[in-house]
């Protein structure tokens, strides 16, 4: 069991929003507050890669954290506008979301800093 004491750091959560006009062109914006603050993670600022998987594709990534089980963040997925997270200052566009413990005990979310 993974446990809660180790979500030293927090995130806040920005996640863009959909609008659509009356001509149905659709707007992806960025909110100009978090959409949720101080929520517990563990992050580790050192850049990796993962390799290709039956898992999963190559990724790239400039920093990784640690989240509960139960965190809501929205990946980087094709047609689909990612999360991103403000740590340390730095704000990151969530890659990927994977079960590090195969338990949902706690989620690995591998970030690329946004620039």
């Amino acid at each position: 069991m993974f446990d809660d004491r180790r979500f030293s750091d927090t995130y806040d959560l920005y996640r863009p929003t959909t609008s659509v006009d009356s001509g149905g062109v659709e707007t992806i914006a960025d909110p100009g507050t978090a959409t949720s603050t101080d929520n517990p993670c563990l992050y580790v600022p050192r850049p990796g890669r993962m390799g290709a998987s039956a898992r999963g594709p190559d990724i790239d990534y400039d920093a990784t954290m640690l989240v509960p089980g139960d965190a809501d963040l929205c990946p980087e997925q094709r047609g689909q506008q990612p999360d991103v997270v403000l740590i340390d200052s730095r704000y990151y566009v969530v890659l990927a979301v994977w079960d590090a413990a195969g338990a949902g005990q706690y989620q690995r979310v591998p970030l690329r800093e946004r620039i």
